[in-house]
């Protein structure tokens, strides 16, 4: 059994030229796939080790079934197992993105290893053959480079969301187009021309997998413009309402403006008179009667403090409270526009909650706090045991998160649009009632990166 373990390592075998060509680029393929780019002085190395150890564990894997099974399959067993232990323990991706990824590298690879195989057949009669099938095979072997930058260049992680159907439909497309690969390579017959129909149904099971892999990025595309659509009118209400709650702020300080120089043109006139007696009466009367001091979030973060103080403006309208608790660094590694959308949703989904159920003088807690590589957020909401219509408060029908609001076309994409940033950013979300309150939990990762995009700004 070692002595076949052994044999794979033989000079005529693992270390034959082509041989080497289609585990050294199998190799390149995956680690590209999956390799988080930084900066080119570091990740060039780190790059190149990776692609090293890749190589080492194809060769080891392909000795160990050699050890037990022989030969046959060999190279399909070691890149089935290289792909899956890749992309779990250095995939740089949402779980999906990797499961889609995984597939459609493994089973493009398949159809094109084993294409580049029936050139030695189909060129059987041209003169140099054995140079001409050995260019041929290894240029074909070469070009499998082209499948992770293609997957790379349409990333399902570069959308705002991505959709449990498309996800499905990958997986089947994939699974179907396999089988029926396999069970044509395992039943095909070993003539000229049972090697044109293999070389044939190779290249296009290839070429039909990528297709369908990029109609469905473009159908998931055209979802996310949709989505971005909807947020944009949303974001445009909010503008709208800011704009609103500016202008009465603005009409308040006018007020509060004329008030001050009224009573200090009375107050001056007393100390002219020497009425002190007076002077102290009235201002425990100003202190009394005084306007409350506008309220105001302080926040290190800029970007989140003015998103908070528009929500603070809104619930101060209502005659609600925004509890914030707040821990975070001056910048965050997240778009401006998508932390709005976020934590603007988030507050104006409680706010609406507090208006269904008619509770005066609500709460609305909002918990903000980074922790090692994680950014936390929750949001809580009082509920109330029955709506303002009297129907009695059923929590599987709550957290379905319909919105009670009269376009319920536009703003029934606001959880959808939080559940996308959260995706985005290979988060975590959860709610949950807890007693009268309704709890969103979300966990946002700050290593995140997508290409072209840094994790630091």
């Amino acid at each position: 059994m070692w002595d076949r373990f052994a044999d794979y390592f033989s000079f005529d075998k693992a270390f034959e030229l082509s041989f080497v060509m289609l585990i050294l680029v199998t190799s390149f393929d995956i680690v590209f796939l999956f390799f988080r780019f930084r900066k080119p002085s570091k990740s060039i190395p780190v790059f190149l080790c990776h692609i090293l150890a890749t190589y080492i564990a194809l060769n080891l894997f392909n000795a160990v079934f050699k050890m037990f099974g022989g030969e046959k399959g060999m190279i399909f067993f070691s890149i089935f197992l290289t792909v899956a232990i890749y992309t779990v323990f250095f995939g740089n991706y949402g779980i999906r993105t990797r499961i889609v990824y995984s597939c459609v590298l493994y089973s493009t690879l398949l159809s094109l290893i084993v294409f580049a195989g029936t050139f030695r057949t189909l060129i059987g009669t041209a003169s140099y053959k054995n140079i001409v099938e050995i260019v041929l095979r290894n240029l074909l072997v070469v070009s499998t480079v082209f499948v992770p930058v293609f997957l790379r260049k349409f990333c399902f992680d570069k959308l705002i969301i991505f959709g449990h159907s498309s996800f499905i439909i990958i997986l089947y497309n994939v699974f179907t187009l396999s089988t029926a690969f396999i069970a044509h390579i395992f039943q095909q017959r070993f003539s000229f021309e049972g090697i044109v129909l293999s070389a044939v149904v190779c290249a296009g099971f290839a070429c039909v997998n990528l297709l369908a892999y990029y109609i469905i990025f473009n159908m998931e595309k055209s979802n996310a413009l949709n989505f971005e659509l909807m947020a944009n009118k949303l974001a445009q209400e909010r503008n709208n309402d800011a704009a609103i709650l500016v202008e009465n702020n603005l009409e308040n300080m006018r007020k509060i403006r004329h008030d001050i120089k009224n009573q200090f043109a009375y107050m001056k006139l007393m100390l002219e008179e020497k009425q002190y007696d007076r002077l102290d009466d009235y201002f425990g009367e100003m202190v009394e009667s005084s306007v409350s001091p506008l309220s105001y979030i302080d926040c290190i973060n800029r970007n989140i403090g003015m998103i908070l103080n528009l929500e603070l403006a809104k619930t101060d309208m209502k005659g609600y409270v925004l509890d914030a608790r707040l821990l975070v660094s001056p910048t965050l590694p997240f778009r401006d526009s998508d932390m709005c959308n976020l934590l603007t949703n988030l507050i104006d989904n409680a706010i609406e909650a507090c208006d269904r159920y008619s509770i005066e003088g609500a709460t609305i807690e909002v918990s903000i706090v980074q922790k090692d590589v994680y950014l936390y957020i929750s949001v809580v909401n009082p509920i109330g045991e029955t709506d303002k219509d009297g129907r009695k408060v059923n929590e599987e029908e709550l957290l379905l998160l319909e919105s009670s609001k009269r376009d319920g076309f536009i703003h029934g994409y606001g959880s959808k649009i939080i559940d996308g940033i959260v995706h985005k950013y290979n988060g975590e979300i959860n709610r949950k009632i807890n007693g009268h309150k309704f709890v969103t939990d979300i966990m946002l990762d700050m290593l995140w990166q997508v290409d072209g995009e840094s994790s630091a700004r």
